[in-house]
Order: structure tokens, then sequence, then C-alpha cells
């Protein structure tokens, strides 16, 4: 079965739509995370921190300025949703991508050439769920140091979540090399 090739590429089963679940969790959680403790905040909150994870800015409690990281991350994930357009553009203008073997790649049929691009999709999709989570673990620091009296945020699981997206970028990056060798190998 033949596929257009300027046709927008959509996930195919379960693996993947994952990526979205994961991320959809993840900002449910904070959501509902912080609309269930907004009751609870002081008047004050700390929303900055310096490097050892001590506040140095402060907010007035609005709801704005509570919901402002699960926004951001509702935000983050809709700016991955469009940058995974952007595959579908890159398909139409291929000689703006930069994927090994690009040449035998763009020779292959489209029914080959299928499940590379919407590797690349989930690539970026992907790349939301790190930070994403690394938001919802700030969001439960600063209502824990809001309300507990807490002098310090522990920093080092902040530095887990930049491994994470370290870590994740090498996967995907793996990933996207080996399917599109294996897309230009397979007969």
């Amino acid at each position: 079965m033949a596929t257009d090739p300027l046709s927008p590429i959509t996930p195919q089963g379960w693996s993947g739509k994952l990526h979205h679940v994961a991320n959809g969790l993840v900002v449910l959680v904070l959501f509902g995370f912080s609309l269930v403790t907004y009751v609870g905040l002081p008047d004050r909150f700390p929303v900055h921190f310096d490097g050892a994870g001590r506040p140095d800015g402060w907010m007035d409690k609005s709801w704005l300025a509570w919901l402002a990281l699960p926004l951001t991350a509702l935000g983050m994930w809709a700016i991955m949703a469009l940058s995974a357009k952007a595959v579908d553009w890159g398909r139409r203008h291929p000689k703006y991508l930069s994927i090994p073997n690009k040449e035998k790649f763009l020779a292959l049929p489209p029914e080959k050439q299928e499940p590379v691009w919407r590797e690349m999709k989930a690539i970026v999709h992907w790349m939301a769920v790190p930070v994403n989570a690394m938001m919802l673990y700030a969001q439960v620091s600063i209502h824990h140091m809001a309300t507990s009296g807490a002098s310090q945020m522990a920093v080092w699981p902040l530095f887990a979540f930049l491994g994470g997206m370290l870590l994740t970028t090498i996967w995907l990056i793996i990933r996207m090399v080996r399917s599109v060798k294996r897309a230009v190998a397979e007969p």
C-alpha cells in the first residue's frame, strides 16, 4: 500500500501514542497537585532559587502565580506538538533535513520512509516528558518550602532531570539513526 509522501504522519498503535500519554499524565498530575494545594499556600511563596536551592525570588499568592508552572508545562507540550508538525514540513522540503544517509533514505519508496518519519515526530514529543517532569518536581518543592518552612530545595533531583533530558536526547538520536539505517538496509 503506497503512502502519499506529502500526507501528515500520524502515530500508529499504542507505542505511537505513549509519549502523549506520558506528557498528559505529567501535566495532569501537575495541574491536579497545583489546584488541590492552592488553598494551603501562604500569602507569599518562593518562585526562584539560587544554585544551592535557596529561594531568591518570591511572589504573592494568586492563581496565576501558582499556576505558572502548570501553564508553562502545558505550553511546552503544545510547542513540542507544533514542533512535531515541522517534521511534516521537513518531509515536503527534505533539503533542509539533516539525517544520516539522506540521499539513500530519500530515494526509498514512501512506505519504507514512513517508520522513520514517525520516529522523528516521536523524538520531538518525548523531549517534553523530562522537561515537564522537572516542572512537576519544582512545583512540589515550591509547595513544600512554602508550607514547611524549609530553607532550601534539594537540587540533586534537578540535575537528575537534566541528566534525564540528556539521556533522552541521546537515546532518541540513536533510535533515529538506527531507524534510518534499517530503512536504507532493507531490500
